[in-house]
């Protein structure tokens, strides 16, 4: 990879080291094998991507689910505190749906017993909080440019930090993957039984396939310097129209947010929340009338290869019904053309609604 193109990486996530790897998936492995997690516990949270308790399987480590936070669904420090024993070696703490993990928080529980948190910006990066881009809020970050993602280049990521002892580690790692044939099956096989919950798990199976990729490949690398240059070049107005999208959003009775933070955030998938299943009913029967996409989360982390733990994460198991996501690429153009979409799609119910009325 260029090292200009490092370089604007390193300015812009506010770090030391920037390794490019072949998924976001592929970097938390990698990362996890560089801090040494084999056969100990990693905390992640169970209201997240099936990829990345896959990550923790694959460095060796035993995943060990903790609940979530209702205002944003990213991992409950006090459900960490809780949870937290002598043989955890790490902390995914994943920015949910764009919004910044409680970085201080679990640093409290984290720091005194030495244990690292990864940020998992994968679907978040170009958000920031407290002036610090996201990805670059833990001891290590990973953001990904993979199917569907804010660069949207079907495979490639990053891992991000100011350790340069972990980033050579991952190097080096990087340089000698596991790609013994009985491993490959293994992962493959323990993808699928992470997607059981998922409707469509063989079009998911076959999608993330390459998950494990670790170095990062050349076509994706030869596509990255204009992907990132528009990305860049349309962060203003694409953040300027997600917030568009979100305050039409919840126009819709009985639509609620996540509490978004002030400054700006990205997420991959703008969510909201509905308690009601009468309101998730009538909100994606007017948004498919409108052409709006919407899509529907994994369930909670639940199977023989997850430690989920006595309380099985009720707050979790709660958001993964209330929760719907619009899908969009992070572009300028397809969120100002999304924004339009619902704002007609909500004014022309409260038209309807008002016309019925009088």
């Amino acid at each position: 990879m260029e090292p200009g193109l490092l370089e604007q990486f390193r300015q812009f996530f506010g770090c030391e080291h920037v390794v490019p790897v072949g998924s976001g998936t592929g970097g938390l492995s990698l990362a996890l094998r560089g801090i040494g997690v084999r056969g100990r516990v990693v905390l992640v949270p169970a209201l997240t991507c099936p990829a990345v308790p896959l990550a923790v399987i694959a460095a060796g480590g035993v995943p060990r689910a903790v609940d979530v936070l209702r205002a944003d669904a990213t991992i409950d420090p006090e459900a960490v505190a809780a949870a937290f024993t002598s043989d955890v070696a790490a902390i995914i703490a994943v920015d949910s749906f764009g919004y910044p993990v409680r970085i201080a928080e679990l640093r409290r529980v984290a720091d005194p017993h030495g244990c690292p948190v990864i940020e998992d910006a994968c679907q978040a990066y170009g958000g920031r909080v407290d002036g610090l881009a996201l990805g670059a809020l833990g001891d290590v970050g990973v953001v990904s440019f993979g199917y569907s993602k804010n660069v949207w280049l079907n495979a490639g990521g990053l891992v991000l930090t100011d350790d340069g002892q972990l980033a050579a580690d991952v190097l080096a790692l990087q340089q000698a993957p596991d790609y013994r044939l009985l491993s490959q099956v293994r992962s493959r096989v323990l993808l699928k039984l992470m997607l059981a919950g998922h409707e469509d798990w063989f079009p998911a199976l076959v999608r993330y396939m390459g998950l494990l990729r670790y170095s990062f490949p050349a076509r994706q690398a030869q596509m990255l310097p204009v992907g990132w240059r528009a990305f860049i070049d349309e962060l203003p107005r694409t953040l300027a129209n997600l917030k568009r999208l979100a305050a039409a959003a919840v126009g819709f009775a009985g639509v609620e947010s996540f509490e978004y933070p002030a400054e700006g955030w990205l997420p991959w998938r703008y969510s909201v929340l509905m308690p009601q299943e009468e309101t998730r009913a009538s909100f994606a029967a007017a948004m498919t009338a409108a052409g709006v996409p919407l899509t529907r989360l994994f369930p909670p982390l639940a199977h023989p290869f997850v430690d989920v733990g006595p309380d099985e994460c009720p707050e979790a198991r709660r958001l993964s019904e209330m929760i719907i996501n619009f899908k969009y690429p992070a572009r300028a153009a397809d969120t100002r053309a999304m924004a339009d979409s619902v704002e007609a799609a909500i004014t022309a119910r409260a038209g309807a609604s008002g016309a019925g009325s009088s």
